[in-house]
């Protein structure tokens, strides 16, 4: 009597959770993995990042189903007391990757998924993607030998997904480093389009908005709503200690308008110019001559209390010196 054979291990998909970004790696690691798992996707965001619709649109073109993940005051735990340390800037990468992993598992745990996918490339970031770095978040996260990287695999270990025959090593390139040539051939060879290009990276990392993170700690002021401001407008630390938060353009202005919470709203009277958002009252006549600075000849201002009634106050703008001084 003949025997049946034994089923291929990609008769029926394993499921696996794609850690997706949006971008050309984690575009192309589901693209290598889609015939092999049954993918399904995840997206963070953070108080300093958001979710972009060209993400979801991309998730929507490849098939993918993609869950949004935010990750909210916990991810203020890992700016205030990184275990792995940060970058140049306030960016704890490899602290952030770890955390990410585990909401992932989670999310993996829920869908009954084995497998996490991402779209790393070995030394890609010095602060993450060292190999040592790999391996370190694997153990962190508890998926150790579970996180499948098709773009770098075939220069990692083997993953517990090729002892179990579900993929094979030739199935993972060897891409590293900071070029991103091959990615690119990959994406015109898949017809890949719609990926989000780099655009400085994360904001963690720029030299001015981790001035702001830093003075937002120190002063015990990082918190969902004002880690929103940190991103809006100019800002200055007061001579008393007052923040002072000033809009560029009308954008902004609507902005902090909408988002003010129960912070001090200082706006332009009787002429335009823009608006600001105060702390408290202790820096309230030098906040008013830094808004002065850049009101042009609006030098009256309505200060709004959260359930007070409206000031009127007049101030001469402040000198170029002063406004650089307090710059944050």
């Amino acid at each position: 009597m003949a025997t049946e054979p034994s089923p291929s291990p990609y008769s029926m998909k394993n499921k696996a959770v794609i850690l997706f970004s949006g971008g050309l790696d984690s575009a192309l690691a589901a693209k290598l993995t889609e015939d092999i798992f049954d993918l399904s996707g995840v997206v963070f965001s953070t108080p300093f990042s958001r979710a972009k619709q060209e993400v979801f649109a991309l998730a929507e073109k490849m098939s993918l189903p993609l869950k949004h993940i935010f990750l909210g005051e916990e991810y203020f735990e890992i700016i205030f007391r990184p275990k792995f340390g940060m970058g140049k800037g306030m960016n704890p990468c490899l602290d952030c990757h770890i955390m990410m992993l585990k909401k992932a598992k989670l999310y993996a745990i829920e869908l009954g998924a084995e497998f996490l996918i991402t779209g790393e490339v070995l030394a890609q970031r010095m602060m993450s993607q060292k190999s040592g770095d790999l391996l370190k978040a694997e153990k962190e996260s508890a998926m150790d030998g579970r996180i499948i990287r098709p773009l770098c695999g075939a220069l990692l270990p083997p993953t517990e997904a090729e002892k179990k025959g579900i993929i094979k090593r030739e199935e993972m390139l060897s891409v590293s480093g900071k070029s991103r040539k091959t990615q690119f051939e990959l994406a015109e060879k898949y017809a890949l389009s719609g990926f989000a290009t780099p655009a400085g990276g994360c904001v963690l990392t720029d030299k001015i908005f981790s001035k702001r993170i830093k003075d937002a700690v120190v002063h015990g002021e990082l918190d969902l709503l004002r880690s929103r401001h940190l991103m809006t407008g100019r800002h200055f630390r007061l001579e008393k200690g007052s923040k002072l938060v000033i809009a560029r353009k009308a954008s902004e202005d609507k902005f902090l308008s909408d988002n003010a919470g129960g912070l001090i709203r200082i706006l332009p009277s009787g002429a335009p110019g823009p608006g600001a958002l105060l702390s408290d009252m202790r820096d309230i006549d030098l906040a008013l001559s830094i808004i002065a600075r850049y009101s042009g000849k609006t030098h009256e201002f309505i200060i709004r209390t959260a359930g007070g009634a409206d000031i009127v106050r007049k101030a001469e703008a402040a000198v170029e010196e002063t406004v650089r001084k307090y710059l944050v």
